[in-house]
């Protein structure tokens, strides 16, 4: 379980009765094609997380099976999606004994497509439901509404990649199947087509009509998460994104109420707190028009805030710089330091042990930023 701003730190938080839960619901390991076991998967995940969903890939409707110059594509997925579907009956035991009160567990699954994006899929019980998979959006919404009412809700991933491409399809984006798109993950962000992250995978460059400011220019309405995409069984593996959810209570009930009420903020890697709100209605609620609204900002990270951007109607209206207006909530005296510790090349283990202290003063926590091995690039 990773360690909390102290609750005195987040007054708008505590005044909202709102917790930051940290997670990632979209990444892989060896269930269907990629490396490591769920068992370790979900158990790094208790290292760094509050909620997480190991997702197998499931399904590919128009894949190019006809195509030579990618047969080896073709032939991994038709692999693993029948790995997956041989393991998915009973994965739910491994998933039920990894969830707990430390760690909420989600099962999930995605589906591949040219035509409409890519979309994870994610059930809130561990009943053993099984995996119903569709060609398109509107036929997921569908079936998943029909068999999972309020249970299940599938989201776009990778979208900023260029139509026909695997990345996402505004004509086909449900909000009523997606209360939230994927904006960060290993392959980069797609907030806009500047961003300071791009895309650099082999399904090709970040492509402006796929971003999130596109959507909303589009007039849709949505959450943002940021999962990693990992493939080797580290779900939140450090710089490769995670998601914050703002949840009302404890347990998997109120993560899940947050991510599909979409109270979430996408992070790159660091367990940043970025909660906003207009009165009592948080980010990812709807505000009805008025002549005046006051927008509260709170933010809290584990070190140095450069800016905080407000974009309006796609453009920027306002820029905090903290270094030149400071509005600390911690009272002085309280810091925080990083401590980096790396070895050597791949393939080899090495045991740490010792200790950290402190002379007069009080460590108050730490955070674990641990980075999975990278032996494959995501999709």
């Amino acid at each position: 379980m990773p360690y909390r701003f102290p609750s005195a730190d987040l007054p708008l938080a505590e005044r909202l009765g709102l917790t930051p839960r940290l997670g990632d619901i979209h990444n892989h390991c060896g269930l269907s094609y990629g490396h490591g076991s769920l068992e370790d998967a979900l158990a790094r995940a208790a290292v760094q997380l509050d909620f997480v969903s190991v997702t197998g890939h499931a399904h590919w409707p128009d894949m190019p099976v006809d195509d030579p110059e990618v047969a080896h594509i073709v032939a991994f997925h038709v692999e693993g999606f029948a790995r997956l579907a041989e393991r998915w009956p009973g994965h739910y035991e491994t998933l039920r004994a990894a969830d707990g009160n430390a760690l909420a567990v989600f099962p999930g699954y995605e589906i591949h497509s040219a035509e409409h994006g890519d979309y994870t899929v994610v059930y809130r019980d561990l009943d053993g439901t099984p995996m119903h998979l569709a060609d398109s959006p509107a036929e997921l919404r569908d079936a998943l509404e029909r068999h999972l009412p309020g249970r299940a809700f599938a989201f776009p991933h990778h979208i900023g990649y260029r139509h026909g491409a695997r990345g996402i399809n505004w004509s086909t984006f449900d909000p009523a199947l997606s209360p939230v798109v994927e904006m960060m993950s290993m392959h980069g962000c797609a907030e806009a087509s500047d961003t300071a992250l791009p895309y650099l995978h082999s399904m090709g460059p970040l492509d402006g009509a796929g971003t999130m400011r596109h959507g909303l220019a589009l007039g849709h309405v949505f959450g943002v998460v940021g999962n990693t995409d990992h493939h080797s069984a580290f779900p939140g593996s450090y710089g490769h994104g995670r998601t914050v959810a703002y949840a009302r209570g404890a347990g998997r009930g109120a993560t899940w109420d947050a991510l599909t009420g979409r109270r979430t903020t996408a992070l790159t890697g660091a367990n940043i707190h970025l909660l906003a709100a207009i009165g009592d209605v948080v980010q990812g609620g709807i505000v009805a028009p008025a002549s005046e609204a006051f927008l509260d900002i709170e933010a809290a990270a584990g070190g140095p805030i450069e800016t905080l951007d407000v974009i309006r109607g796609g453009r920027l209206v306002h820029r905090i710089t903290p270094a030149l207006e400071p509005a600390p909530v911690a009272p002085p005296g309280r810091t925080v330091f990083f401590l980096e510790m790396g070895w050597g090349p791949r393939g080899g283990a090495h045991r740490w042990e010792g200790e950290i202290a402190v002379e007069g003063a009080r460590l108050l926590g730490g955070r674990a930023a641990l980075p999975g091995a990278r032996r494959t690039g995501a999709a």
